[in-house]
């Protein structure tokens, strides 16, 4: 159905039928829709929209696929999850709005990806479906190459952060360097983590329920060490015997559909090498680590791959082979891997975020518009008169 027929198809029906329709369509459609009339603009526009938008995206796996050339990261290309899972003409589709000629990647959350600038060291927002660009105020900070940096949404308070955690040269323990959206500046905790014990560039680590998670190991047993931001805390949680009995040698953390998880690559005999992925189906809580698939294979190549996505509803994982960067559906039904061929990319970096229209401009200017209007209340129940209040507004 084009543009002009589900437009008027939905001018037709009740307003609660037209925002669920609405929430199920792609970005591009609904930017044309902003333009049809005011009230079609204040609502792709709302912030409730916004967040209904976003919520369905994750649940129907509307989600995009990143492929970043490691030759050219300005040769950044999209292409949409539906045509991987059908395989049917994946190819990637050139980005025309890269926002920025020397920029790298920090993370990416809600379909924004945070942006480190080498020219000016700081910070900047993109969204690449709506193509918005928000510079973050006061966020120039020097990022090192030992650094590691990640990006997330903090929904206790609200709040978009970027992390980046470093080691303290004086006291050789970590410290967590937080730029925080809405307070618009940068704050350090100084952890108790020991940083001689963990390798920040290749330890495998991931931000998790505001926490940063790495697998660590002591005595050829791996576990999960955990720093808590909210309450700048440290602790470990155990993982499965079958996995933290060898070390950490090839081993990854990830998150899978909401999940923690551990791709594990072993050697099980000679010449016969294994691949599993454990997933915490409920956090904190040891006994609910559950194996989704082991693989096993002749050849230690043919086993170094990690999960890239899962796809509950078709008992699909999206691997990654190390090797040769190449994509496979993994079917867990079946056991058995089918190629997606993607042509035209060499070497890429993968990144899976959900098509939105999540804006940190607009969550800034609505923020200050409570507070503009919190403000003018204040000042009517003072006892200026007219004139005075005429001048305050």
């Amino acid at each position: 159905m084009n543009p002009c027929s589900l437009l008027a198809l939905l001018s037709s029906l009740p307003f609660e039928i037209v925002v669920v329709i609405c929430c199920h369509l792609p970005v591009k459609s609904l930017a044309r829709f902003r333009s049809v009339s005011k009230s079609w603009h204040s609502l792709i526009d709302s912030p409730y929209f916004i967040n209904l938008h976003l919520t369905c995206s994750i649940e129907t796996n509307n989600f995009m696929l990143y492929v970043n050339p490691r030759s050219n990261p300005k040769e950044m290309g999209c292409l949409d999850f539906a045509s991987l899972h059908h395989n049917a003409g994946a190819r990637a589709r050139k980005l025309d709005a890269w926002p920025l000629k020397h920029a790298h990647i920090c993370g990416s959350c809600n379909g924004l990806f945070a942006l480190y600038k080498t020219d000016t060291k700081s910070l900047v927002f993109w969204n690449p479906s709506t193509h918005k660009v928000y510079d973050a105020p006061f966020s120039r900070i020097r990022l090192y190459t030992s650094d590691l940096s990640t990006f997330q949404f903090d929904a206790s308070g609200n709040d978009y952060e970027v992390v980046m955690i470093r080691r303290n040269k004086s006291t050789e323990r970590l410290d967590f360097v937080i730029y925080s959206l809405e307070a618009k500046c940068w704050r350090t905790i100084h952890s108790t983590i020991n940083g001689g014990d963990i390798d920040i560039r290749k330890t495998s680590c991931v931000l998790f329920n505001g926490a940063i998670h790495w697998l660590v190991s002591k005595q050829n047993k791996c576990n999960l060490l955990v720093f808590d931001l909210r309450r700048e805390e440290s602790y470990k949680l155990p993982l499965p015997n079958p996995i933290s009995e060898h070390g950490m040698d090839n081993k990854k953390l990830l998150i899978l559909d909401g999940c923690l998880c551990v791709d594990s690559i072993g050697k099980q005999d000679v010449g016969v090498y294994y691949n599993e992925l454990w997933v915490m189906k409920e956090y904190k809580v040891n006994e609910s680590w559950i194996k989704l698939f082991s693989v096993s294979r002749n050849h230690k190549y043919q086993c170094d791959f990690h999960a890239l996505s899962y796809l509950k509803n078709h008992d699909k994982v999206l691997v990654e082979f190390d090797y040769f960067n190449l994509l496979y559906w993994y079917d867990l039904k079946n056991e058995s891997f089918e190629r997606i061929h993607i042509p035209g990319i060499s070497s890429p970096d993968y990144t899976i975020c959900p098509a939105t229209l999540v804006s940190i401009d607009a969550d800034v200017e609505n923020k200050e518009k409570r507070r503009w209007r919190l403000l003018k209340h204040e000042i009517v129940h003072l006892s200026f008169d007219g004139e005075e209040l005429a001048q305050l507004r």
